[in-house]
């Protein structure tokens, strides 16, 4: 073994990171999709750094979407440090993605090393665990599902909350193994509020901090310091929690949520047994299908055969790992943890979709150390074992490397979606996609949204746009009308905002400054274009002194913009006459 390519742990980490950049060479300039226009391209908030403080008291600074508005301050800071620096160039968002990754996945090599270590004292077979750590974090670290977040930019959530999760539970981890020091705990604790600032999700770790303590440190579950090292963790959520609670400005939105009455909640849970064995684990062996807007068909039936199945298999797994605590730890630990991280957007607390590939990214560590564990332990020839871990990486990386492909525009993006099965969000998407390149396809994808989902909103709206714009301006004014009826009230300042617009478009200007001074008062963080709109119409009906009012907020976000300040002073000009 230690003839073969690895020596040491900087050898492991020059590995990790060349790997990893080769893999993910093809996504620098890959385009901007899903949440990244209303938490990048279209956010205000972003483009500029100072008041750093402003993240961490006001949450709509993660994007001009109400009902996407959630407390994630380290995403929204994050991304003004990378404007700063490359604007909307969307190299550098993507190179940032993918370092904070190749940071995450050291991180956790330390940290699988720490484990399989953590009950050895054969210093003989170190380098034989460092192999074990090295194609365990490898799997991860080149897999499409960690490809998902390295090209999507607002998947650097997942990545920032990973990387200070690991950094945290590696030095947890070194300090079980020698003394416990208030210094250690508070750079523990440090780490952790770090990983809950980038996605509120990590607050399941408590109970992973459990699972660790019960399997892997031997810990009594009467022993008053294993609860104590657990309310350690809980502590930082509650603090966190009580932060967000009373600290920050809390916006009333529930569109991002499937909904919470005990029916949802258990249709949401049966149809999670089905997609954990028929959808994730799936898509971890054979992830061609990983798309960004799956669909999904909802358990609303407890005989459903495949929700049984997947009820079975999870149960199965937990009682599995349970048994083998003590002859194989770290196995019974991975597969707990495994299904722990997986908790908050899998189990009975509903989120605005039932799945999606990237909620697997914070268990996917775990049973990539699953994998490389039962390699190494069922076969004895450890040179063969090897070979079989990097073939394994080879598809792995290979399957990444093609895939990233699909994030190339909207139209591969989004056809990937529908290809493998969408929702409306998807087939809206793709319609978009090909409205400059061909207007029939646009309708077509229009129409099937609005036929398959006929209370989505946005889809009423971009068709009835299209009959606009193709001269039938009454039959597409109504189109949208009924669009902005069916806005959810998280969405109400878009749907106000293109009902603005459609009625700009027929003639009606009067009635349509109302709609954009709506678009505006509903919106916690209003897109600028809705402020620069909003004062167009004002001024060329007549309203200065709401074009100056709107002009100058617009000025607010863009201060060197030489023609809205035009704008202004030629308001002021005919104000006087």
């Amino acid at each position: 073994m230690k003839n073969f390519l690895f020596y040491s742990p900087v050898t492991h980490i020059v590995y990790i990171y060349l790997i990893s950049i080769i893999v993910f060479s093809n996504t620098f300039h890959n385009a901007y999709q899903l949440d990244d226009f209303h938490t990048v391209v279209n956010n205000p908030a972003i483009r500029h750094i100072h008041p750093i403080w402003r993240h961490f008291t006001d949450p709509s600074t993660i994007g001009t979407l109400p009902g996407n508005i959630s407390y994630r301050p380290l995403l929204p800071l994050s991304l003004s440090l990378t404007y700063a620096v490359w604007g909307y160039n969307v190299v550098g968002y993507h190179m940032y993605n993918l370092f904070f990754h190749i940071g995450a996945s050291i991180f956790l090599y330390l940290l699988f090393f720490e484990l399989l270590t953590f009950n050895s004292e054969n210093s003989d077979e170190k380098s034989f665990y460092r192999v074990i750590s090295f194609f365990g974090v490898l799997l991860f670290s080149i897999h499409p599902i960690s490809g998902f977040c390295v090209n999507y930019i607002c998947g650097r959530d997942n990545i920032m909350m990973q990387a200070f999760l690991a950094l945290s539970l590696y030095i947890y981890t070194k300090m079980r193994k020698s003394k416990e020091t208030p210094l250690k705990w508070a750079v523990v604790i440090f780490f952790f509020l770090l990983a809950l600032l980038s996605k509120i999700m990590v607050l399941i770790v408590p109970f992973l901090v459990m699972e660790f303590e019960l399997i892997m440190a031997k810990s009594s579950i009467r022993s008053w310091k294993t609860w104590a090292r657990f309310l350690a963790f809980q502590l930082s959520v509650l603090f966190v929690w009580l932060y967000v609670r009373f600290g920050t400005i809390i916006y009333g939105t529930t569109a991002a949520y499937m909904g919470t009455s005990p029916q949802e909640r258990l249709y949401y849970l049966m149809t999670q047994f089905k997609m954990h064995l028929f959808y994730y684990l799936r898509n971890f062996i054979y992830p061609f299908p990983v798309r960004g807007l799956p669909d999904c068909e909802v358990v609303t039936s407890p005989a459903d055969i495949k929700m049984i199945i997947g009820f079975i298999f999870i149960v199965f797994t937990i009682i599995t790992a349970w048994h083998m605590r003590k002859k194989s730890p770290l196995l019974s630990f991975s597969i707990a943890a495994y299904w722990t991280m997986f908790i908050p957007s899998s189990s009975i607390f509903p989120l605005f979709q039932y799945i999606a590939d990237r909620w697997m990214y914070p268990s996917l560590p775990y049973l990539t150390l699953v994998v490389s564990l039962l390699v190494f332990r069922y076969v004895k020839n450890r040179n063969i074992a090897v070979a079989i871990v990097t073939v394994i990486s080879l598809y792995f990386g290979i399957t990444s490397y093609v895939m990233n492909t699909h994030w190339k525009d909207a139209i591969s993006f989004n056809s990937q979606s529908v290809k493998y099965g969408t929702n409306e969000i998807g087939y809206l998407n793709l319609g978009v996609a090909y409205l400059k390149v061909d207007s029939n396809k646009a309708k077509y994808y229009y129409e099937k949204t609005v036929k398959k989902y006929p209370r989505y909103y946005l889809a009423h709206i971009n068709l009835g746009f299209w009959y606009i714009n193709h001269g039938e301006k009454e039959k597409g004014l109504a189109i949208v009308k009924k669009g902005l009826d069916l806005t959810p009230r998280g969405s109400k300042s878009t749907g106000h905002y293109w009902y603005a617009k459609a009625l700009e478009e027929t003639g009606r200007k009067e009635e349509a400054f109302l709609h954009f001074k709506k678009s505006i008062e509903v919106n916690p963080n209003p897109n600028d274009k809705y402020f620069y709109y909003a004062g167009i119409n004002a001024s060329s009906t007549g309203k200065y002194k709401e074009a100056i009012e709107y002009f100058q907020k617009y000025l607010n976000i863009n201060p060197g913009n030489e023609e809205v300040k035009k704008k202004i002073s030629d308001c002021k000009k005919f104000m006087k006459k």
